[in-house]
């Protein structure tokens, strides 16, 4: 089995990434028309986890402006209030992770791990004078957490002071 990490290139890719977030985050996954209206805005922002040319996981982030960054720091937005306005690749304040998701057949195997390594490299392509950006995301599983805190994120904010009802992590 040959594993790749790619950008996603098409609607097709989008619509089997986003499959797979609403099966592994149902109720609490971005809805589908918003991430598609982040992906159209930033189409760097998902990548695809490939096991033999097919889309066994994902991960979506997405350069944030100021005042998009501010109010998720304190809690004021739920992640699905951000909009194609939010998103700002040119002179971002910060990045937000969205969400990361592995088929189940695949989880268990440290491929989050090789995404958010694939992230990194993405993350200092995005960086303003040599400055690494902070990142900001929500965590939704006991596994989440333990692979955000593996790479040096640490608890920002607790779930019971988010609108999403989850833990915010930043890492900087």
């Amino acid at each position: 089995m040959t594993i790749s990490i790619n950008i996603i290139k098409n609607p097709l890719e989008f619509q089997k990434i986003d499959a797979l977030y609403q099966e592994s985050f149902g109720v609490d996954s971005v809805p589908t028309s918003v991430q598609w209206t982040w992906w159209h805005r930033y189409p760097q922002g998902i990548i695809g986890l490939y096991a033999d040319g097919e889309i066994i996981g994902g991960m979506s982030y997405w350069p944030i402006n100021q005042s998009a960054f501010e109010a998720l720091a304190t809690g004021q937005i739920k992640e699905k209030e951000l909009t194609e306005q939010h998103i700002d690749y040119t002179t971002p304040h910060g990045i937000y992770i969205s969400e990361i998701a592995i088929a189940p057949l695949y989880r268990k195997k440290n491929y989050a791990s090789l995404l958010l390594s694939q992230f990194e490299f993405q993350r200092q392509i995005l960086s303003i004078s040599d400055s690494k950006l902070p990142v900001l995301a929500l965590v939704y599983s006991p596994g989440g957490r333990k692979i955000l805190e593996k790479i040096g994120f640490k608890l920002f904010r607790k779930a019971a002071d988010m609108p999403d009802a989850q833990d915010l992590y930043r890492l900087i």
